[in-house]
């Protein structure tokens, strides 16, 4: 609970016990005269007048003060100093007078005077008394929250930073409390953390950057080959050695395409990977579907008229990864369809290999997943993943599902 709560508490607790003692004391009655009594005590003065009025009242022990006068206004008994000897003084006292034949009566009542004096000093002894409690209770709960709550929520506050990874703010360090040299030791280790970290954002960063460099240093020499191969095939008249050089030159592509994987994959966590979309005739794709079908296997290509948002390299990675992978686990002819509908151009690559099963469709987009089919596979888990990654960068998104016995790719574009 704060500390403020349990201030208001105490106040509101001091409250209610001062306003019930007041009730207890001011809202009791006083202790009234026994009627019966003062009739008995007027009427024994009445018969007694003629004869020895003090030896007749002095026999009953009365719970007031009084004393009774004769007709010329003369005192004859009194049962208590404290009784008043005149009618003034009996009225003044709050007492009454009785007159009866042969003298007057008079009734004493400064008791309720005398309580009332009494439940004041009571009420302000006990007011008193809270207010001493309510204080030392109140410089308590100041000195516990200086020295025990306040750096408790300090650290609370300090551990919630570092579970969220927050290791800029510090801990402010108070030696004057209980916790100072916890705290500081905290505060060490916060520290101590953060440059660990720091040192390895810095070693994974550099880990990414020789990842990337390598990956398009070796573009270079792939493009060599690749075009060293495309000549020879054009060059070589024997059909065995044709076959081996479409071999490198498939082998070449399949690396290709992987190294470019690596490459997109790495440069995307450095921040470093740019996606530049503008607005592109949808006809464009049709070519860029051929060039990515090296091993012509398409046997229908619709694709539908519209203006879409795409950055073009990018679409054409996205074609390359498709297709290689239909190249690799299915194998079978491949058809492109295409349909326009909520503002988008959705385009269907469907390939006939049986598809894959249900409970991965909804892992193959993550970085590094393979399927149970990839085993004995070359490849990283990276080309899907690119794939959704630039559709959503270009605006549009990818899908992955079971259609008409084979795996379907649905790339959607947004119309421009």
């Amino acid at each position: 609970m704060k500390t403020s709560r349990i201030l208001i508490w105490t106040v509101i607790t001091f409250i209610v016990l001062a306003a019930g003692a007041y009730v207890l004391l001011f809202g009791l009655q006083d202790n009234a005269i026994d009627v019966t009594a003062l009739n008995d005590a007027v009427k024994t003065a009445e018969e007694n007048m003629d004869g020895d009025v003090s030896e007749a009242l002095s026999q009953t022990a009365y719970g007031f003060a009084f004393a009774v006068l004769d007709e010329e206004g003369w005192c004859v008994f009194r049962n208590d100093d404290r009784a008043a000897t005149t009618a003034y003084d009996a009225i003044q006292s709050g007492g009454s007078v009785i007159s009866f034949d042969g003298g007057t009566f008079l009734l004493t009542s400064n008791l309720k005077n005398n309580m009332r004096d009494i439940r004041k000093t009571a009420y302000g002894y006990i007011v008193g008394i809270l207010l001493l409690a309510w204080l030392g209770c109140t410089g308590y709960l100041i000195y516990l929250n200086q020295k025990i709550i306040w750096p408790f929520d300090e650290m609370r506050r300090f551990a919630r930073n570092i579970a969220g990874g927050n290791l800029d703010v510090p801990l402010r360090m108070d030696k004057s409390n209980l916790f100072g040299a916890f705290t500081e030791s905290f505060d060490l280790m916060r520290a101590a953390l953060k440059q660990a970290r720091e040192s390895e954002r810095a070693a994974t960063n550099s880990k990414k950057e020789l990842v990337a460099c390598l990956s398009h240093d070796i573009k270079t020499p792939l493009a060599s080959i690749k075009a060293l191969t495309e000549l020879l095939e054009v060059t070589v008249q024997d059909e065995n050695q044709r076959k081996k050089l479409e071999t490198i030159d498939q082998k070449t592509e399949q690396i290709s395409l992987l190294t470019n994987n690596l490459f997109s994959a790495t440069m995307e966590e450095l921040n470093e990977l740019i996606v530049t979309v503008s607005e592109q005739q949808s006809l464009v794709l049709i070519p860029m579907l051929r060039t990515a079908d090296y091993q012509n296997r398409i046997e229908s290509c619709a694709v539908a008229e519209a203006m879409i948002d795409c950055d073009l390299m990018r679409t054409q990675q996205v074609f390359d990864n498709i297709f290689g992978n239909a190249y690799k686990y299915a194998g079978t002819a491949i058809d492109v369809s295409s349909l326009v509908s909520n503002g988008f151009l959705h385009l269907t690559i469907l390939d006939s290999g049986g598809g894959a099963p249900e409970s991965e469709l909804p892992l193959m987009t993550q970085k590094f997943y393979r399927g149970e089919n990839a085993a004995g596979k070359s490849g990283s888990g990276l080309g899907l993943y690119m794939c959704d990654y630039f559709m959503k960068e270009m605006g549009g998104h990818l899908k992955v599902a079971n259609q008409s016995g084979g795996f379907a790719v649905i790339l959607s574009f947004k119309l421009s």
